[in-house]
């Protein structure tokens, strides 16, 4: 995937198992989407 698109980045949290339960990885996921979708729907214009 990065091949196609280098702003492609991978998260792992390593005190999650599947899904985000904490708080601060749920904010942190979603921030990081919001930043990725904004910079590739720019670009998409």
């Amino acid at each position: 995937m990065k091949r196609n698109n280098p702003n492609v980045e991978m998260v792992v949290y390593s005190e999650e198992g599947h899904g985000w339960y904490l708080e601060k990885n749920r904010l942190d996921f979603w921030s990081r989407v919001e930043k990725f979708l904004e910079q590739n729907l720019k670009q998409a214009k």
